[in-house]
């Protein structure tokens, strides 16, 4: 049984765990990966919970003063989202992204890696104080006639900077977007989603190729990716349909895993490749499955110079989903005592609508 209780709405962001001002030197970013903003958006209960907590994940960014936001894919959850789930995105991203603030960092890498030449922030037409970086996942993926993606609107509207697509399936170069602050270097490379299968084959041709600044070692090298990640002997998808992390080259430092929705927000130093891993998740229940059940949350990590740290942010306002395992073999009710199974199923139901309950009153 899954059960899925009414959050409280849009919060003021209240995080601990990272000091409010930081230094000359250090690169403050806030990354979210798969919003799916607008799932379920005709469902009468829960169709603003997306948007809700999409907007949580733009206060939290605004709150910390983060530099930027950094967001790995499935922004929204349709290919071809609603004009009314575009049009809200849109405000959002103009309320909480524009104003007179300064860029403390500069972008020094080839501007061609963004369709318009340019980092949003360098348009003269517009006031941006928080840039976004964003790739595109599998749900909001280029496609038609045009090749365009909602991401590329959001883009030509100045409000994000969108980059890691590839043109050429045979021979996909990764390059990367060069930030400098202080003394401090970051190099992100960037990677949308492409069909699992066919990514791995490419890898495994060689057909996957990644520029580096020249001295690659005096940048701290992030990856943020959009694809089905190997988990070894816990499941997921089979061998050949996700990546395995010994395939990305050792050279990184970071990488960020966009796609998978369980929230593994805490640094796991890869044994296979040598790079730190960050898996944010979902910031909304678009299954019913075990890995939805926890606590949704967004990282803020501040990178200075070789070092980073990540500090875990709650996501409070995202519907709470609980879940448990009902064994009626187990139960010692017989099969053929129907009122007592549906007492029995009731009275777990109704101790997971509290159980809801009571997480959103935390």
């Amino acid at each position: 049984r899954a059960v899925m209780a009414t959050p409280p709405g849009p919060v003021a962001a209240a995080c601990d765990g990272a000091a409010d001002v930081i230094d000359e030197d250090t690169f403050r970013i806030l990354v979210a990966t798969d919003s799916h903003v607008g799932y379920n958006e005709k469902d009468k209960v829960r169709n603003k919970d997306s948007l809700t907590s999409f907007e949580e994940v733009l206060q939290i960014a605004k709150a910390k003063n983060a530099d930027f936001i950094l967001h790995g894919g499935d922004l929204f959850h349709e290919n071809k989202p609603s004009r009314s789930c575009l049009y809200r995105t849109m405000d959002l991203l103009r309320r909480y992204l524009l104003g007179p603030g300064d860029i403390p960092f500069e972008v020094v890498s080839d501007p061609s890696i963004f369709a318009r030449g340019m980092v949003n922030y360098e348009d003269t037409n517009v006031n941006v104080e928080i840039p976004m970086f964003m790739i595109h996942g599998n749900h909001d993926d280029p496609g038609g006639e045009s090749s365009l993606s909602a991401a590329n609107l959001l883009e030509v509207a100045s409000l994000v900077n969108y980059f890691g697509r590839s043109e050429d399936l045979e021979d996909i170069v990764i390059k990367p977007i060069l930030l400098r602050k202080g003394r401090t270097q970051l190099a992100i490379y960037g990677l949308g989603n492409i069909r699992d299968e066919r990514l791995h084959r490419a890898f495994q041709a060689k057909k996957v190729r990644f520029e580096t600044p020249v001295n690659p070692e005096q940048w701290f090298n992030v990856m943020i990716l959009h694809q089905n990640r190997h988990k070894g002997n816990r499941g997921g998808a089979p061998n050949k349909s996700c990546i395995h992390e010994q395939m990305l080259p050792p050279f990184l430092d970071l990488v960020i895993w966009g796609h998978e929705h369980d929230c593994e927000v805490n640094p796991r130093e890869s044994l296979q490749a040598g790079f730190y891993v960050v898996q944010p998740g979902s910031s909304i229940a678009t299954a019913l499955s075990a890995g939805e059940v926890q606590m949704k949350h967004v990282a803020l990590i501040d990178v200075k110079q070789g070092v980073f740290r990540c500090t875990p942010v709650p996501l409070w306002t995202v519907r709470p989903l609980v879940m448990k395992d009902v064994s009626l073999a187990e139960s010692g009710l017989l099969r053929t005592d129907a009122q007592a199974i549906w007492n029995a199923l009731s009275s777990d139901v109704e101790a997971l609508i509290a159980q809801g309950e009571e997480e959103v009153r935390r």
